[in-house]
Formats: C-alpha cells, sequence, structure tokens
C-alpha cells in the first residue's frame, strides 16, 4: 500500500478510536434513560410522624412494594409547621398530619378530591371526613395521672382544686396546646372574662411553659409533675409497650377535644394519581396497623382493633362549633394567653 495511504488509515483508524472512546464515556456517564426511572411521590409530615419511631418510614416501605415508585419524605418541624411548608410552594404530593384546627387555614388552598367513601370510617370519626381531607388517625385528649384512682373530677375546676402541678404545651407551638386553649374558649362560652379566669387558674397549676408534647409528657414521666395533657391512647402506650396499668385518664362531664389528623393531595401534585393510590393505602388494614402500633393513634376503619385499644372508654365529645370563631380571634386570643400570668 502507498505510503500516504497507509498514513491515511492511521489517522481514520485513529479518529475512529477517539470517537468511539468520546461515546461509550458520555454514555456512562448521563443519567439512566427516563424509561427506567421511578416516580417519586413527595410526602409532607411532621418531624415525630417520619422519624425513626413513626409511622411513616413504615407506610413508605409497604406502599414501595407494590406501586414501582419512590417515597420521599419531606419533614416539618412539627405538625404546627405543615401549613407554613406549603405556603412557601415546596412541591408536594400528599400531606399527612393535619388536624381538624389546622384545616381552617388549609382549606385556602386547592386540593384534590380523595376517592374513598364516607362508609369506609367508623362512625367517631365519620362527621369529620370532608371529599377533600381524608381521616387517617384520632384520639380524645385529656389529662393522664399515675396511681390510685382519684375522687371524680368533672371539669377544670375541680382538677385544679387538687392543687396539682399539671404540665401542658404552649398553644403557639403544638397543635395539642391549641386543643387545649380552644377546649377552654368552649368551656368559658367564649366569655372573655370568664376565659381570662381559666387561663390564669391553669398558668398558675403549670410547671412552666413547655413548648411541645414530648417536653410536657417528659416531665410527667419523670415524675415532676402529677398531671400531664396528654392523648386518651398514651394509656394503650402503657400498656401494651411497658405492661403498665397505672396510668388514668381523667373524664370530665362536658367533653373532650378530639384531634383527628388527616391525609390530603395538594391540586399542584405532580404524582396525582400516585398520591390517590397512597390515600387508598392509608384505609388498608395493614395501613391503618402502622399507624396505631407506631404512633398510637385509634383506627379510623371497623376491622382494626387490638386489646389495649378496644378496652379505652371514648369520652364524650365538645362542640367544635365555635371553632371557626375562635380561629378568626386567633391573634388576640393569644395576646390574651400571654398577658395572663
Amino acid at each position: 500500500m502507498p505510503y500516504h495511504l497507509k498514513s491515511g488509515l492511521k489517522v481514520f483508524i485513529l479518529i475512529f478510536i477517539f470517537g468511539v472512546t468520546i461515546g461509550v464515556f458520555l454514555w456512562g456517564s448521563s443519567p439512566s434513560p427516563p424509561l427506567f426511572s421511578k416516580p417519586a411521590l413527595t410526602l409532607l409530615t411532621y418531624s415525630s410522624y417520619g422519624g425513626v419511631y413513626g409511622p411513616a418510614r413504615k407506610l413508605k416501605t409497604e406502599f414501595e412494594k407494590n406501586c414501582q415508585c419512590e417515597v420521599r419524605l419531606l419533614l416539618a418541624e412539627d405538625s404546627t409547621r405543615l401549613v407554613q411548608r406549603l405556603q412557601l410552594k415546596i412541591p408536594v404530593d400528599l400531606v399527612i398530619g393535619l388536624d381538624q384546627i389546622s384545616l381552617t387555614v388549609a382549606k385556602q388552598f386547592s386540593w384534590k378530591k380523595h376517592p374513598i367513601s364516607p362508609e369506609t370510617f367508623i362512625s367517631e370519626v365519620r362527621v369529620f371526613q370532608s371529599p377533600f381531607f381524608l381521616p387517617v388517625d384520632w384520639s380524645p385528649i385529656g389529662w393522664i395521672y399515675k396511681g390510685p384512682s382519684l375522687k371524680r373530677i368533672k371539669n377544670f375546676s375541680d382538677m385544679l382544686s387538687l392543687q396539682e402541678t399539671i404540665s401542658f404545651p404552649e398553644p403557639d407551638t403544638s397543635t395539642l396546646g391549641l386543643q387545649l386553649y380552644y377546649w377552654l374558649y368552649e368551656e368559658a362560652g367564649g366569655d372573655l372574662i370568664t376565659l381570662k379566669k381559666l387561663i390564669k387558674s391553669i398558668k398558675k397549676a403549670a410547671y412552666g411553659p413547655m413548648t411541645s408534647w414530648s417536653l410536657a409528657y417528659g416531665l410527667f414521666r419523670r415524675g415532676r409533675v402529677g398531671m400531664s395533657l396528654s392523648y386518651l391512647t398514651s394509656l394503650a402506650y402503657h400498656q401494651l409497650e411497658e405492661k403498665d396499668f397505672s396510668y388514668r385518664f381523667v373524664y370530665f362531664d362536658r367533653g373532650h377535644p378530639w384531634q383527628v389528623e388527616f391525609a390530603a393531595v395538594p391540586a399542584t401534585c405532580r404524582q396525582c394519581s400516585l398520591s390517590l393510590r397512597f390515600m387508598k393505602f392509608l384505609m388498608t388494614p395493614i395501613a391503618q396497623k402502622i399507624i396505631r402500633d407506631n404512633h398510637f393513634m385509634l383506627p379510623v376503619i371497623s376491622e382494626m382493633q387490638s386489646e389495649g385499644f378496644s378496652r379505652l372508654k371514648i369520652p364524650k365529645k365538645i362542640s367544635y362549633e365555635s371553632l371557626p370563631e375562635f380561629l378568626k380571634k386567633k391573634e388576640e386570643l393569644f395576646k390574651i394567653w400571654k398577658q395572663q400570668n
């Protein structure tokens, strides 16, 4: 072969090898083709719900077994911050952890209708369900103490007359504390003078301001206070996990707040069909069992019972008819709360 042809062939071979090498490198370093990527569902909840001991991680694992998708958890500091996260317009496909008080603010956003029939729910929570907000767990709220049964306590006056030191979370940092404040407001019939007297009395009996349920209940567990505001289902936790039956719940005659937690799909969802599938999944016995056993709240479907939960005596529910009025005055009421010392 003539020399100039040999030289041209060598150059062609070198160029070919170089092109193939670059092509292989670019192919290997490029993202996987969309055909093989899984859709990702972003679930917003609060930290204890999505933490190591909460139900969200187990719900995620169970749902991922059949969805051919990835569930990504986005955690707010606590349940009072969920709506704030939505206000920041962070992309979210599903929210779990709203309660009936935060729903009033959440209703300012647009939501997808969920596919669950009202007949799915037990009678206690059916009144709380709506086309957009799906109840997923619930529990009455009240005062917990430990030891022998006390004499009959019918109301706040009876309880405070015991002169026990108590603990509870503040209403501006905790949904449980906000439920307590509404309870006092409803007890006072919306009368601000009566309300101020109640706030002063309950603050006088308190160990000090607590920012969260865990801090307030932790004081009670350590014996620093005689009573603490908590959930009726705390008794089930102590009975099932600690085999301790000495914890008791104070039943007021006029009733108690019931906290109901909801799931909802924002209208701005990107994985809307997956989110609605997750809503259906939340109503299955396996999902309700995960929530019950890891969050210690009552199930919303009748198929789920267990010895520790079924023995709980459910108190009457207070009226929530004054809730819109209470929330309309919330800023004024927070000022009143801070002024009463």
